[in-house]
């Protein structure tokens, strides 16, 4: 009897008090070579000249950290790929967004990696990869925008804009 009245209690409860509460991601990573970039993106819509890279989008739990990229792997032509693991260039952006009340607490690591190729006095190519790293956090509410700026070494600027939504899964 008492674990009749114990089951039906368990059913009775609300789906939200046994779910497991979920952030989700959402990341905008947009590319110009022009002064300023506008952080609205209907603006960014009709704007020429600048260039959505990617608008990938992730899912993790409060406290845990998600990775979103966009990058492609780099393999020297003139090294054997057994000798030399693939190296990947392009934007990774790590978050770990904490749920606290009506706002989602985060910290993200935006890594940007390039391939810089030169020319030696002596005429030869050398190429080289150079990351960079900006660290960020904030703490908007449910279902707002962050946007934030970074300008790669050949000048090009690179903005950021991430959203994050709290659902309980």
């Amino acid at each position: 009897m008492k674990s009749t009245i114990l089951y039906t209690l368990l059913l009775l409860l609300p789906v939200s008090l046994l779910a497991a509460e979920q952030i989700t991601i959402e990341a905008k990573f947009i590319e110009s070579s022009k002064e300023a970039i506008p952080h609205d993106l209907a603006k960014l819509a009709q704007a020429k000249g600048i260039d959505l890279l990617s608008a990938p989008r992730a899912t993790t739990k409060s406290g845990q950290q998600a990775q979103i990229e966009v990058t492609r792997e780099h393999q020297p032509a003139s090294v054997a790929p057994s000798a030399f693991k693939p190296v990947p260039i392009g934007i990774t952006v790590r978050v770990t967004p904490q749920l606290e009340g009506e706002r989602i607490a985060f910290t993200a690591q935006l890594t940007v990696s390039e391939l810089v190729t030169s020319k030696a006095s002596d005429g030869q190519t050398r190429s080289e990869i150079t990351s960079r790293d900006l660290y960020v956090s904030g703490t908007p509410k449910d279902d707002e925008e962050v946007w934030f700026d970074f300008t790669e070494s050949n000048g090009k600027k690179i903005v950021v804009w991430l959203h994050f939504k709290h659902k309980v899964a």
